[in-house]
């Protein structure tokens, strides 16, 4: 800002000076051509200052939604566990009551309902065990086939939160754009979580018949509150980034999809 100011001075200064020329002399086409090129800066320097204070505003945003979806990855989990304790808890009050002669058909719909909330996933890391568990429950309740490959092994080099956050938000938008897709038989969704090669690798496919629009690499949000949704997309692109990765966002032959690569610590 003081450069701006700086410039904007010494162009009233050069129109002051260009008065006591001839606007056909020399000495006046050189300090008109001078006096664009201080308008043109000063503009370039306005326009930068606008960009940078956009992005500091979206870093803010992004670094608000993660510190949010810690608490949120905390209270997921607290939940999960109870989920298990209660589950277990109820599958031996229910062989009990079998053993002791109770009606074994209408205990069966009990038990099966158990056994669905107690099948919760078992890759190696508590916080993508969390968000597959949650995700898989949301499929279920949208009709949506969820299929993952997922070894945790990789992923001890992140923050909790920051697996709880990339995941989340990538599986989100996946069950979004699946749940408005009229065929049940595309409402598929599919991750696949390993590390090779020294990489740790993410891939995210879901059916997205409908076009997608990008914007500096990134997915457009089609609400029409842009500025306060997607953030979590950036808040992907930016997790990758803060482990010295990428993420890559593409939409092709009626599928979208995610890719991270992030380098393994040797």
């Amino acid at each position: 800002m003081l450069l701006t100011v700086g410039v904007v001075l010494l162009v009233d200064i050069l129109v002051k000076i260009a008065n006591y020329f001839p606007g056909d002399s020399a000495d006046g086409v050189m300090l008109r051509v001078s006096m664009t090129f201080s308008d043109i800066l000063a503009l370039l320097l306005q326009y930068s200052s606008f960009r940078a204070g956009k992005l500091e505003k979206e870093k803010l945003r992004t670094e608000a939604l993660l510190q949010a979806e810690q608490e949120q990855y905390r209270l997921s989990r607290e939940t999960i566990e109870l989920v298990n304790m209660k589950c277990h808890d109820l599958k031996h009050r229910l062989a009990q009551i079998r053993a002791e002669g109770g009606g074994v058909e209408q205990l069966k719909d009990v038990e099966e309902a158990v056994l669905f909330y107690e099948n919760v996933a078992k890759t190696g890391n508590d916080a993508l065990d969390s968000v597959l568990t949650q995700k898989s429950l949301s499929c279920e309740k949208h009709g949506i086939a969820f299929t993952y490959m997922a070894d945790g092994a990789g992923l001890e080099a992140m923050q909790p939160s920051d697996v709880w956050s990339l995941l989340g938000n990538a599986l989100d938008n996946a069950i979004e754009s699946c749940a408005q897709e009229g065929d049940p038989q595309k409402r598929i969704v599919f991750l696949n979580i390993g590390a090779k090669d020294g990489l740790l690798r993410m891939r995210v496919e879901n059916y997205c018949s409908r076009p997608v629009r990008f914007e500096e690499g990134l997915p457009v949000t089609t609400k029409a509150d842009r500025q306060n949704h997607g953030i979590g997309v950036r808040s992907i692109r930016y997790i990758a980034q803060k482990y010295g990765g990428n993420a890559v966002f593409s939409a092709e032959d009626g599928f979208f999809r995610l890719s991270v690569l992030i380098p393994l610590a040797s």
